[in-house]
């Protein structure tokens, strides 16, 4: 058997070197991401039909909105009217007080901004919002406000037909100031002059982190339901992988540059020698 070169031992070690590299940084990258905590960023959605938020250029609430929540209360953008407290952001977006980790978005203020509200914004909500593009998941967050101080749930539904329903969530009334709080804001009386007529109402977020067996699962639409509840956004943190996952992808590739190493060595060590003598 010939001796293995100098330089093949030294090709060797630098693979394994490089095993060894990939399987520190993947290590290290999960704990990094895991004390730092996951970050929730906005999952694009449909099923928005009603408008509850009167955008700056609004003539007057009743304008800029289809319907009012709580009685007459109604949101407004930032700088509409003659309001004298922020209003939702002009952006539509904005990391959330209650997790420095979650950005949430709204719809646009000129159009649809909440699932179907009930007609005399009392009775209990349901609401479906739909992904538009289906995707998994190993958390969720939800944006939502109660006028009355209730319960909801959120069932979510997956693309190999199973189904998934939350623990019910406990809402307190928008004015409470204790729980949850992710973005406080004024609101405007719906049939008069757009201006300020109320501070503070609270939009909570509430987050929910998915079982093991689900994290995979491509998530296709949410159930909203509950007694005074409405919905404005849903965030989402895709799954990260588990250490033990990003060893094996680190020692697959290490097997992958071995076999590519031997079969280069075997091709050098199978060439004849250019400078052999021949026996007579």
């Amino acid at each position: 058997m010939p001796k293995q070169s100098v330089h093949g031992r030294s090709r060797l070690l630098s693979v394994r070197g490089v095993a060894l590299l990939v399987v520190a940084m993947s290590l290290s990258s999960a704990a990094i991401n895991s004390a730092r905590g996951a970050s929730l960023t906005p999952i694009a959605t449909s099923g928005y039909s009603s408008d509850l938020v009167a955008e700056v250029g609004a003539a007057s609430s009743s304008s800029g909105t289809t319907t009012s929540i709580g009685g007459p209360w109604v949101f407004y953008e930032t700088g509409a009217g003659t309001t004298s407290v922020p209003g939702l952001p002009v952006s539509g977006s904005f990391t959330s007080t209650y997790n420095a980790n979650t950005t949430f978005q709204f719809q646009p203020y000129d159009g649809s901004n909440t699932p179907d509200v009930p007609s005399d914004n009392i009775l209990p909500m349901s609401g479906t919002l739909t992904l538009n593009t289906p995707a998994a998941y190993s958390e969720l967050a939800f944006l939502t406000v109660n006028v009355d101080g209730s319960s909801y749930t959120a069932t979510l539904n997956f693309s190999n037909a199973a189904s998934l329903t939350t623990p019910s969530y406990s809402d307190p009334d928008w004015t409470n100031s204790d729980a949850n709080n992710a973005l406080g804001v004024g609101l405007s009386a719906r049939g008069g002059a757009l201006e300020t007529d109320y501070h503070t109402a609270y939009l909570r977020e509430w987050d929910y982190t998915l079982p093991s067996g689900y994290s995979n699962a491509l998530l296709t639409s949410i159930d909203f339901s509950g007694a005074n509840e409405f919905v404005f956004a849903v965030s989402g943190a895709a799954p990260v992988p588990e250490p033990a996952s990003l060893v094996l992808c680190a020692l697959g590739a290490v097997g992958l540059l071995s076999a590519v190493r031997r079969r280069r060595q075997g091709s050098v060590d199978c060439k004849p020698c250019s400078n052999s003598k021949s026996i007579h």
